[in-house]
């Protein structure tokens, strides 16, 4: 999202007009501290008890691929006067997915027929692999390299740290995530690393990605279920290139 489209959305979740509930200052400037956004949204024209089924089912289209990897989202439901929601509805769309979401806004809104929910969702990046590279020494990450795999030659690890960190940076879309594990992620690490592309969809797993200039441009996103040092993940990463190398 560019400058430009975020001031619009900062200036379009900030409007007070026929706000019933708002979002406080914190959720919004939260947007504005180097975030990548995502904006979804659902209208219908649906007056009965059951619309929100139909709204659950287009937000889950839209974002089944993207919402799982961001940590912070807002929803502004806007509904016309004359067909205002039921609490029931709200517990019904907030339950499941969405269901750990706090943050919504309602809104009164003449000019739609039923209801329109707009989904921003947001996450921070820790930086780039190179940033992390000129963050922390090597010496700073040996434990947590030897924590992952006990046999990993050091050596061979701190040159790859060494040349990466004058790797000259190629520009890209991509994106790195780390993510839970599961079954069948590679054994010697504990780390689940993979890229993803600029729709956010996984396009290879860090393990051999051909680009190692490329790779250390990639910012870095942590899945908000995911517990791990900055450091942890800079150990991961070195160890994944290294074995792809």
């Amino acid at each position: 999202m560019n400058s430009n489209d975020l001031k619009q959305l900062l200036i379009f979740l900030t409007a007070r007009e026929g706000a019933m509930i708002s979002f406080s200052r914190e959720d919004v400037e939260y947007l504005n501290d180097e975030t990548d956004i995502q904006v979804y949204t659902v209208e219908t024209k649906d007056v009965s008890i059951n619309r929100m089924q139909e709204v659950r089912e287009k937000f889950k289209q839209q974002t089944e691929f993207v919402a799982g990897n961001f940590q912070h989202c807002l929803f502004l439901i806007e509904m016309n006067p004359e067909h205002q929601l039921l609490t029931k509805e709200l517990q019904d769309f907030f339950d499941g997915k969405f269901h750990k979401t706090l943050k919504w806004e309602l809104r009164k809104n003449s000019q739609i027929t039923s209801l329109r929910i707009t989904g921003v969702f947001s996450r921070k990046s820790i930086g780039r692999l190179k940033d992390l590279l000129n963050r922390y020494q090597f010496e700073d990450i040996i434990p947590h390299i030897q924590q992952l795999f006990s046999q990993t030659p050091i050596k061979k690890v701190n040159k790859l740290y060494e040349s990466l960190k004058f790797y000259e940076a190629t520009p890209t879309d991509k994106s790195i995530r780390i993510a839970s594990r599961f079954e069948g992620c590679y054994p010697k690490t504990d780390i689940n690393a993979c890229v993803l592309d600029e729709q956010r969809v996984v396009v290879s797993p860090v393990v051999g990605y051909d680009s190692l200039s490329e790779l250390t441009n990639m910012p870095i996103y942590i899945d908000k279920d995911v517990h791990i040092s900055e450091k942890e993940v800079l150990a991961g990463l070195l160890l994944e290139a290294t074995t792809g190398a």
